[in-house]
């Protein structure tokens, strides 16, 4: 919900925005003003009119309101507001939006469940505006159907993030290794880490997870553990096994993984882990890779290139690896945008959800704002991102963007065959399923103490029935609300 601490304030500006017109921006903070620095195709949109109350998250206001002055630039005629709800997500804003019916007009940013949100009855379904907009082709066709209930969708994709290897490229040089192709297979990355396994090294900092999200790609018939978006079932019998022994292969080598290290600690005595990369700060679980000893850090999100900008050494963000048999899939995440029912200005409500999500105007400017940070200044926060447009304007702004490494290009220009790594946003009843019959086993089978072929059947068993469940609820539900 709203922050208290902000409420006053907001609602000021808010008050400030409707009087002034959209031409003057709003802003989260009294002493400041949001400034457009103008559409970057120099395109006026005078026919659109209304008003249009926003919610964004607060931890991205600074960006965003930068984003919205653009869009004021552009369409002189629509009175912008906004409001930012907080880091208790946007289920719990909206649900007390609606007790006081003061329910924004549209909102942007959310990482929470949206099959939640629309069984509420509050989203706006956006086929009208999709299909009379030339730029929906642009949208991944997979994107679009990860927010498609019953034949309507009822979001747009935004904050793309993927699950991504960072390599140390100064210890690389260092132990006289190759760099290796994006494109590169699971054999060269296991060989990789192999290699850079010494008494002084180690390959990587941590592999947990790795079977979750290596499912994917090792086979072609499921996304990350194991789910078919398709089929809306988990596929624990024949697809997860082989992305299990290959993380029990890795662990299995001494030192591979410095995490396991952690572990030797007995009777107080210094574990393996503090004495090969020091006594930091081991309740920083990047520690020993943030010593420059270890080549790879495992699976983080793309987002991290925030906190990887510190570092004291050279590195590059890398794509997941590969089955050559299979090709590239990528594990992807994304927050979404969606308009609300009863918004009081639909058409300016559609483009400002646009601008802010799909839109090619409103990614170039974005682009171009990232492009022109100082990347030698680690204040400055993110240098580049990852649209959820492929649009031929945006592809080219991207291309202009120095920040942006091959990698990150690499994970962008694929990602028409990636799969959803954040399925409890998309699925209903995934959070649940997989805290009641999943997670628990998969961790157990990681530490040992359970072995796949025992287990694995009743995952399927249990998971897919109590799935389905959930589904049938749920599209009942929007039969209910289509009533």
């Amino acid at each position: 919900m709203l922050k208290k601490g902000l409420a006053l304030c907001l609602s000021t500006l808010m008050l400030a925005g409707l009087l002034a017109g959209c031409d003057s921006g709003t802003t989260s903070d009294p002493g400041s003003t949001t400034s457009g620095g103008g559409s970057s195709t120099g395109a006026t949109h005078s026919d659109v009119t209304g008003t249009v109350k926003v919610a964004i998250p607060e931890w991205n206001v600074t960006d965003m309101q930068v984003q919205i002055g653009n869009f004021c630039d552009a369409y002189p005629n629509v009175e912008v507001q906004f409001e930012a709800f907080s880091s208790e997500g946007a289920q719990t804003y909206l649900t007390a939006q609606a007790q006081t019916q003061t329910m924004p007009d549209i909102l942007v940013g959310d990482w929470g469940s949206l099959p939640f949100s629309v069984s509420q009855g509050w989203v706006k379904p956006l086929d009208e505006f999709l299909d009379q907009d030339e730029e929906t082709q642009y949208i991944p066709a997979a994107l679009l159907d990860d927010y498609t209930y019953n034949d309507k969708v009822y979001a747009l994709p935004m904050d793309l993030q993927f699950q991504c290897i960072a390599i140390n490229l100064d210890l690389l040089d260092e132990l006289n290794l190759d760099k290796p192709d994006y494109d590169w297979t699971i054999e060269e990355y296991s060989e990789l880490l192999r290699e850079a396994t010494s008494a002084e090294t180690s390959g990587t900092e941590r592999l947990w997870g790795f079977d979750s999200y290596m499912t994917a790609a090792l086979n072609a018939d499921v996304g990350y553990n194991t789910y078919n978006e398709e089929t809306r079932q988990f596929n624990f019998s024949t697809a997860w096994a082989p992305a299990l022994n290959l993380f029990q292969e890795l662990r299995a080598v001494p030192g591979l993984e410095a995490w396991t290290l952690r572990n030797s600690n007995v009777n107080g005595d210094q574990s393996d882990y503090t004495k090969k990369f020091g006594d930091g700060d081991i309740n920083d679980m990047d520690m020993a890779f943030k010593t420059g000893k270890v080549l790879t850090e495992s699976f983080m999100l793309t987002s991290d290139s925030s906190w990887m900008r510190y570092m004291t050494f050279n590195w590059e963000m890398y794509p997941l690896p590969q089955d050559e048999s299979v090709g590239c899939r990528q594990n992807m995440h994304a927050n979404h945008g969606f308009m609300l029912e009863g918004a009081q200005s639909p058409e300016a409500a559609y483009e400002l959800l646009k601008w802010l999500t799909t839109g090619a105007e409103g990614n170039v400017t974005k682009m171009e704002m990232y492009a022109s940070k100082d990347g030698t200044d680690v204040s400055t926060g993110y240098l580049w991102y990852f649209p959820s447009t492929q649009h031929p304007d945006v592809i080219e702004a991207m291309k202009q963007n120095e920040h942006i490494q091959g990698g990150i290009q690499y994970l962008y220009d694929h990602m028409g065959t990636a799969v959803r790594a954040d399925l409890y946003k998309i699925v209903p009843g995934y959070e649940q399923v997989n805290a009641d019959y999943i997670e628990p086993v998969i961790n157990e089978a990681r530490d040992g103490r359970r072995e796949a072929a025992a287990v694995a059947a009743e995952m399927d068993e249990k998971a897919n029935s109590q799935l389905a469940a959930a589904w049938l609820e749920f599209e009942e539900r929007l039969a209910q609300l289509d009533q």
